[in-house]
C-alpha cells in the first residue's frame, strides 16, 4: 500500500489489495494464511491474544493487534476499500490480551520471566502506531487519546521512536518531539 501510494504504480496497489485478502483469512494452506499476524477474522475473532506457550517466538498479543490496525489502517488510506475499512475498524475497537485499552489498560506488557523488555516495547509501540494511523485516519479523537496514553512509557524500541514521530507528526506535541529525539538517540546514537 505505501509502494502504491507513493508511486501510483497500479501493480503495487493490486498485490497490496491480494495480500491483504490473503493475511486476513484463515485459509492456513497459503504462506499468507499461516502469517504471524492472522487473528482469525473470519470467525469474528478480532481480539489478539499471545500463543508464547505454543510458540516462543511468537509476536505478543498487543504487537499483533497493533501491526493490525496499522497495516489495515495505512492500506485504506491508499486503496479505499470498505472491506478493509470494516476489518480496520473491528480490530481497533477490539483488544490486545496484554494490552486492554478498553479497560483503561495502556500498558502492553507481559509479566513473563521468559518475555524480553524488547519484546514489550514492541508490543507498545505497535500499539501506539496503530492508534496513530486509526486516528490519522478516521479523525476520531478517542484514539488519538489512547495513543497519548499508550505513549506515557519508557520502554525503548526503535519501533516507539517512529510512534513517537508519527504522533508527534499529527499533533505538534512537543513532549512527544522530546520522546522521539531521545528514542531516536537511544538506538542511532
Amino acid at each position: 500500500a505505501e509502494s502504491y501510494s507513493i508511486t501510483k504504480n497500479r501493480t503495487y496497489r493490486n498485490r497490496s489489495l491480494r495480500f491483504l485478502t490473503e493475511e486476513f483469512s484463515n485459509d492456513t494452506s497459503s504462506q499468507a494464511g499461516r502469517s504471524r499476524l492472522t487473528c482469525a477474522p473470519s470467525s469474528g475473532d478480532y481480539d489478539c491474544n499471545t500463543s508464547l506457550d505454543q510458540n516462543p517466538f511468537s509476536p505478543l498479543s498487543g504487537e499483533r493487534q497493533g501491526i493490525m490496525k496499522y497495516t489495515l489502517w495505512k492500506a485504506q488510506q491508499v486503496v479505499k476499500s470498505k472491506n478493509i475499512s470494516d476489518r480496520a475498524m473491528n480490530y481497533t475497537q477490539g483488544s490486545a490480551e496484554d494490552c486492554d485499552v478498553w479497560s483503561s489498560d495502556y500498558n502492553c506488557t507481559v509479566k513473563d520471566t521468559d518475555v524480553t523488555r524488547d519484546k514489550n516495547a514492541e508490543s507498545q509501540a505497535s500499539m501506539i502506531l496503530g492508534y496513530w494511523q486509526a486516528y490519522s485516519s478516521t479523525g476520531n479523537t478517542s484514539y488519538k487519546d489512547i495513543a497519548l496514553e499508550l505513549s506515557n512509557t519508557s520502554l525503548s524500541h526503535p519501533r516507539m521512536a517512529w510512534s513517537m514521530w508519527k504522533g508527534y507528526g499529527l499533533t505538534g506535541n512537543k513532549t512527544l518531539k522530546s520522546r522521539a529525539i531521545n528514542q531516536t538517540s537511544n538506538w542511532i546514537g
